[in-house]
């Protein structure tokens, strides 16, 4: 299967471009709105099975040999540190699409290889929870996606966990006392599970930083998410070695979470890690957060907007944080 995205001003425009260029028989993939209002739509032609493993190197396909591009991208790719065989594996899909330019076919790979699932569009239950390693900006991740559903008119609850950390609780009090929201708080899983049944409108939580090779922190964040019945979202700050980060989705890949909120984006000119831990965990990609204020910086990543965070560094490794985030909102 080759995936194409088609990007239009409405869905029939956009579904128009698909049945002209590959016919009635094109399968849609997704249809997502774009950062300017536009849709997005990925569509193909089933002529291939599909890789079980994204992530392995296949080796029985080749590069074009007429395809210039793949050496930017590859480039690209190894200024972030991807992997090589998950470096490899999106140089060679993003062939499929190399007629695109350069950006649109590394968003073609990355919306061939990976899911995109934004969280604070896109809530499968009542609660969320956040957890992660210490220090990965959980607290202020939850101010800002707060701050997103209160500005789209809804009405949210916010409950922590985090009682024992130093200043946890007067942190997203700080960020969410201009929302309006008052926030709860629960020292144990009996106490979590009353606060998310008397909450009134859809919740959520912060916890504490844990360490996911710690077998006793892990089993006290599974009884608060099983306490909970929330679902659980990864935060994992860019910038950390690629095999680390995967070591850390998996664990918590292992406890239920299938979406990821990078974080620290504005501190981080390499993603290698995220993508590879998003790779090697099968999650989805949610939202990336840009900065420590809960007012903006929270911005719902797709294909486009993360080849535009990839492509600059090989062009201008100088580019600074502020501006690859412009270019990725666009």
């Amino acid at each position: 299967m080759r995936p194409k995205i088609f990007i239009a001003e409405s869905v029939g425009d956009a579904m128009n471009q698909v049945r002209q260029e590959l016919g009635d028989d094109a399968i849609i993939l997704s249809v997502d709105d774009e950062p300017d209002g536009g849709v997005r739509v990925t569509a193909a032609m089933e002529d291939a099975v599909a890789e079980d493993i994204p992530f392995a190197p296949m080796d029985e396909e080749k590069e074009p040999e007429s395809w210039d591009m793949g050496a930017e991208i590859r480039q690209a790719l190894a200024f972030h540190a991807v992997p090589k065989p998950l470096a490899e594996r999106l140089v060679r899909t993003a062939a499929g699409f190399k007629h695109e330019g350069p950006l649109m076919a590394m968003a073609g790979a990355f919306d061939s290889m990976f899911a995109f699932n934004s969280v604070v569009r896109n809530s499968s239950r009542r609660s969320i929870l956040l957890l992660g390693p210490p220090g990965g900006g959980k607290t202020t991740a939850v101010a800002k996606i707060a701050t997103r559903m209160r500005r789209t008119g809804r009405t949210v609850s916010v409950i922590t966990t985090d009682t024992r950390r130093f200043g946890g609780y007067e942190q997203l009090r700080a960020f969410t006392r201009i929302l309006g929201i008052e926030i709860v708080t629960a020292d144990c899983p009996n106490a979590l599970k009353q606060a998310v049944a008397a909450a009134k409108a859809p919740v959520i939580i912060d916890t504490a930083g844990t360490n996911p090779f710690n077998d006793n922190q892990m089993n006290e964040l599974e009884a608060i998410l099983k306490a909970s019945d929330s679902e659980p979202i990864l935060v994992l700050p860019a910038g950390g070695d690629a095999m680390e980060s995967i070591d850390i989705a998996a664990a918590f890949a292992s406890v239920g979470a299938r979406r990821l909120l990078s974080t620290r984006l504005d501190m981080a000119h390499r993603i290698g890690g995220v993508l590879a831990a998003a790779c090697a965990s099968r999650m989805a990609f949610s939202e990336f957060g840009f900065g420590p204020h809960a007012a903006n910086g929270l911005t719902a990543i797709n294909p486009v907007a993360l080849a535009r965070l990839i492509l600059p560094h090989a062009q201008q490794a100088g580019a600074s944080p502020a501006q690859i985030q412009t270019k990725a909102a666009q």
